[in-house]
């Protein structure tokens, strides 16, 4: 299927470059409206073709990949993105310590004074503490844990596979009473009501609903870890640790919470299991969200005044927000470039013709007139076919690398995403770049071609 879309992608650019003539002869019909400039700047450009058609094709052909390129990759970035699961929404802060087997009450002190720390620089709207156990909470690893039995085919299951761990720490299951889930904005109105009513009711919410049965519960077993843990922290092998030890076995309502790779336990639940729940971190909403740019300063803030502590600004790196936008910045300089050219080349060739016009009393602006003419022209014919072309290929591309199932973890969350304030940035904005470029490159004075007698 690859294959497939490479060659129509060379198909249709090609296309697109032959048509260049056609869309180019419709400015050449006579309009009494143009004016003198405008009339000398289209026929330069049509009667030196050589040098017109490669120009637009190379503009049309720079900025058609640069918006394919720009639509793939903001996919593939967002794709990647809700890969992962995440502690919180996009601009809020996840506190948590350097070390997870601190005590708890080191814990509590170092999020209490990151927290003040953090409303100091921006001011925190409100917080919710995670509650549970991660997978680093003990030199050996947790000591207890939980799995939920499948009701079909009785297999167990702690956390899903085909699901990444969660970006900001790597927990192995979360004890909540809803306060968490609520400020993490993991549920939409609806859902949210039917996940607290669950949890308020001593239930569980999993990541897979296949785990529940026709009565809408789940069967959950708590396992002592406590040996494992223990030969791990002793250096033994991986084919050398005990086997887990079941501690109880209980059923609870449930429902579904496929955001999360992880289970999410009531207060209730996580006490008849006898499971052990500590404070992982804060979630922090503020009311000027850190943006991507000064998150690397933000943290390192935060890290040098409470020593101990860690701040994770929930966020996408610069280099995944940039990357993108690399291919658009290529595509003006190119663009910019290819103008330059033409108005140089331009200004060469209609040099005698602009001498007559000088001689005969024209304005000294019309030479600048004319090759901003060219520039501009240059531009609507390629650049607005370009936009729309690589448009529709972009979402082609991602449609189809979606369903081919190149990318298998990027399958279910790979969508089109369209960067609208971009292509029409591209679509306005380079018209008028390529004008400025034909107006700073014009000479202002040159020496009229004298004949010698």
């Amino acid at each position: 299927m690859g294959h497939r879309l490479v060659v129509g992608v060379g198909l249709l650019e090609a296309g697109l470059i032959g048509s260049l003539p056609y869309i180019f002869t419709r400015w050449r019909a006579p309009n009494r409206r143009a004016s003198m400039s405008m009339r000398l700047a289209l026929r330069d450009a049509v009667r030196n073709g050589h040098r017109t058609f490669p120009a637009m094709a190379s503009i049309l052909t720079t900025v058609f990949v640069a918006c394919g390129l720009l639509i793939t990759l903001s996919s593939s970035n967002e794709a990647g993105w809700n890969s992962r699961p995440h502690a919180g929404q996009r601009g809020q802060v996840f506190l948590s310590t350097v070390d997870k087997t601190d005590s708890v009450t080191r814990t509590r002190n170092l999020l209490q004074s990151a927290q003040q720390v953090v409303d100091t620089e921006r001011t925190v709207t409100s917080s919710a503490i995670m509650n549970g156990m991660a997978w680093n909470s003990g030199p050996g690893g947790p000591e207890t844990m939980v799995e939920a039995v499948n009701p079909t085919d009785k297999s167990t299951l702690t956390m899903r596979d085909d699901m990444g761990t969660m970006a900001e720490i790597d927990v192995a299951y979360i004890v909540d009473d809803g306060t968490y889930l609520r400020e993490a904005g993991y549920l939409n109105e609806d859902d949210m009501v039917r996940a607290i009513a669950t949890l308020n009711a001593g239930g569980v919410l999993v990541p897979d609903p296949k785990l529940i049965n026709g009565a809408g519960q789940a069967d959950l077993r708590s396992l002592d870890m406590s040996a494992i843990a223990a030969a791990k922290a002793a250096g033994a092998s991986d084919d050398n640790l005990p086997d887990a030890l079941v501690h109880r076995t209980m059923t609870f309502p449930a429902s579904p919470l496929t955001r999360i790779n992880v289970m999410v336990l009531s207060p209730q639940a996580s006490e008849a299991l006898g499971l052990r729940a500590v404070p992982l971190g804060e979630l922090l909403t503020v009311d000027k969200p850190v943006n991507p740019v000064d998150a690397p300063s933000f943290q390192t803030t935060i890290a040098r005044q409470v020593p101990g502590a860690s701040a994770q600004v929930i966020a996408p790196t610069m280099r995944s927000l940039v990357l993108p936008y690399v291919a658009a910045l290529i595509a003006v300089v190119a663009a910019a470039a290819t103008v330059a050219l033409v108005v140089a080349l331009s200004s060469s060739d209609m040099r005698p013709d602009l001498d007559t016009l000088d001689a005969i009393g024209a304005a000294p602006a019309m030479r600048r007139h004319v090759t901003t003419w060219q520039g501009v022209v240059l531009a609507l014919n390629a650049i607005p076919t370009a936009v729309l072309s690589g448009l529709i290929v972009g979402v082609l591309a991602v449609i189809t690398f979606a369903n081919s199932g190149i990318f298998p973890t990027l399958t279910t969350t790979l969508r089109p995403i369209v960067p609208w304030g971009a292509l029409l940035g591209m679509l306005i904005g380079m018209p008028i770049l390529c004008a400025l470029v034909a107006i700073i490159l014009t000479p202002r004075h040159q020496k009229r071609i004298r004949r010698i007698n």
